[in-house]
């Protein structure tokens, strides 16, 4: 009977034995190394960027580029530096919020000249001091991206108006003599 097995019936054959045997070794493998807290799990999640190394970086770019590669690598060079202060705002925002609602559970302030727990009152100077450090950044980091954003539009802009001269530079204009002398030849 094994003599009359094609060469694709055995291969056939065993595949269908390497199959039975890998499935309950898939089976038995959890789904995903997911964290225990039930939080999404993410591949991997960069370390946020410092707004002071954004600050520097965009300092030292220049603020124009000769040719077409070099203004494209300066765009693409403020709009990581945009992309990288956008992620300190999206986190610090979560930051403040939780600042601030934790400041919301301690309540306002009583009047001056009336006593309060020194624990409570060390707690309110500690949040309202981190929660202005964190508002801080972000405003920060909010300058940056307007800071990208603007270098990047005067880029465009010098370059339209470059790009705009070179045309004008080809032809005559329609108000000189060169122009209707030139359409006039043609003609």
């Amino acid at each position: 009977m094994m003599a009359s097995m094609t060469w694709t019936h055995r291969c056939a054959l065993a595949l269908a034995f390497l199959y039975c045997l890998a499935l309950p070794m898939a089976q038995a493998q959890p789904p995903s190394a997911a964290p225990a807290s039930g939080a999404p799990a993410l591949a991997t999640e960069e370390p946020l960027p410092d707004v002071e190394s954004l600050r520097s970086q965009l300092d030292r770019l220049p603020a124009t580029a000769d040719g077409n590669d070099a203004v494209r690598a300066l765009q693409a060079s403020y709009a990581a530096l945009s992309a990288g202060a956008n992620r300190i705002i999206e986190a610090r925002t979560r930051e403040l919020n939780d600042l601030n609602a934790r400041l919301g559970e301690l309540g306002t302030a009583p009047a001056p000249g009336t006593s309060e727990d020194a624990d409570i009152k060390s707690q309110r100077q500690t949040l309202i001091r981190d929660r202005n450090a964190v508002d801080g950044e972000i405003r920060l980091a909010r300058l940056i991206v307007v800071d990208a954003r603007q270098r990047s539009a005067a880029l465009r802009t010098r370059e339209r108006d470059l790009f705009q001269a070179q045309l004008t530079d080809r032809a005559p204009s329609p108000l000189g003599a060169a122009f209707w002398r030139d359409l006039g030849q043609a003609w």
